[in-house]
């Protein structure tokens, strides 16, 4: 029981900390951005139109979906090969389980960037 717990706690903090890093960050960012807008809304200045736009607009490459796809598989077959090392017959069975969660992450986000850029080829 409690080398399945280290096993899971570990891969739970691998994921986790980098997650939990960069909604941080992110966050951080956001707030220092709208801090900025509302100082220019109290010196009663006007908002450039280009300001608003860049804001809203979406930053994401076509590739985002690729990308995110390849590191969660990457992430699996990480936990894959570092069961293979382990050797433990009951380890094994549990990283091939964990595994399986970012694995199919993964093939879902490289489904998603298939058709989104069929259907981008199709709108062209």
């Amino acid at each position: 029981m409690s080398d399945t717990l280290v096993v899971f706690g570990s891969f739970t903090l691998m994921v986790c900390v980098p997650l939990g890093l960069a909604f941080y960050f992110r966050a951080r960012n956001r707030r220092t951005v709208l801090d900025a807008i509302k100082l220019i809304m109290e010196r009663g200045e006007p908002i450039a139109p280009e300001l608003i736009e860049a804001l809203v607009q979406d930053r994401a490459s076509p590739y985002a979906d690729l990308r995110r796809g390849i590191v969660f598989l990457s992430i699996a077959v990480a936990t894959v090969v570092f069961a293979v090392v382990l050797g433990k017959s009951d380890a094994i069975r549990h990283l091939l389980g964990i595994a399986a969660f970012p694995g199919l992450i993964g093939l879902a986000y490289i489904g998603l960037h298939v058709f989104a850029s069929d259907a981008r080829a199709k709108r062209s």
